[in-house]
C-alpha cells in the first residue's frame, strides 16, 4: 500500500511557488524500520526514526517527536529550507497517543513544529508549539506528563 497519507502544500513567499511533500504509507514504513525513504537502505539519518508508528495497523498512531524529524527530513531533502530564517508549522491529521503537537526547545536554532489532528482546532496549541520552537520550556513538571524535564540554561549553552 503506497497511498498518500499526507499532502503538504506550502507557499514559498519569495516567488509564490507552491512547495509539496507527500508522505505515503511506504514512507512511514521505511522510516519505521530506520531505512532511507528514497533508497530503502539502512541510513544513520533515519535510525532515530525507528518506531515512528504504532505496530498495530488498526491504530496507526505516530510518535510525535519522530514525526517532526521525518517531516523536517523530507522537506529539507526537497527544498533545503534548513538554511532559511523561518518557522515551519506543519498541520497534520495524524493521531498520536501522547501529544496534540510537538516541537523541540533545543537546539536553539530549531524552527519546526507540528500540530496533530486532535488539536487542529485549538489555537492555543499553535501558540504553545511555536513558543517551544522559540526556545521556551514548560514551567511545570507533572509526573504523568510525557514531556521531558526542563532543560537547564547551562545545558542549552553547550548545545
Amino acid at each position: 500500500m503506497n497511498q498518500g497519507l499526507i499532502q503538504v502544500n506550502l507557499i514559498d513567499t519569495r516567488d509564490s511557488k507552491q512547495l509539496k511533500i507527500e508522505l505515503s504509507t511506504n514512507t512511514f514504513n521505511l522510516a519505521n524500520r530506520g531505512l532511507n525513504t528514497r533508497t530503502g537502505r539502512a541510513d544513520e539519518d533515519y535510525e532515530s526514526m525507528k518506531g515512528i508508528t504504532n505496530p498495530s495497523p488498526a491504530n496507526f498512531e505516530f510518535d510525535s517527536g519522530k514525526s517532526v524529524n521525518l517531516f523536517n527530513k523530507q522537506l529539507n531533502m526537497l527544498y533545503g529550507l534548513d538554511r532559511e530564517k523561518c518557522i515551519l508549522l506543519y498541520l497534520c491529521p495524524l493521531k498520536t497517543k501522547d501529544a496534540g503537537g510537538s516541537a523541540y526547545t533545543i537546539p536553539l536554532n530549531n524552527k519546526h513544529c507540528i500540530i496533530f489532528g486532535t488539536n487542529l482546532n485549538h489555537p492555543q496549541s499553535y501558540a504553545h508549539e511555536i513558543a517551544h520552537t522559540l526556545g521556551l520550556e514548560h514551567i511545570f513538571l507533572d509526573k504523568d506528563s510525557s514531556c521531558n524535564p526542563i532543560s537547564t540554561t547551562a545545558e542549552k549553552k553547550t548545545i
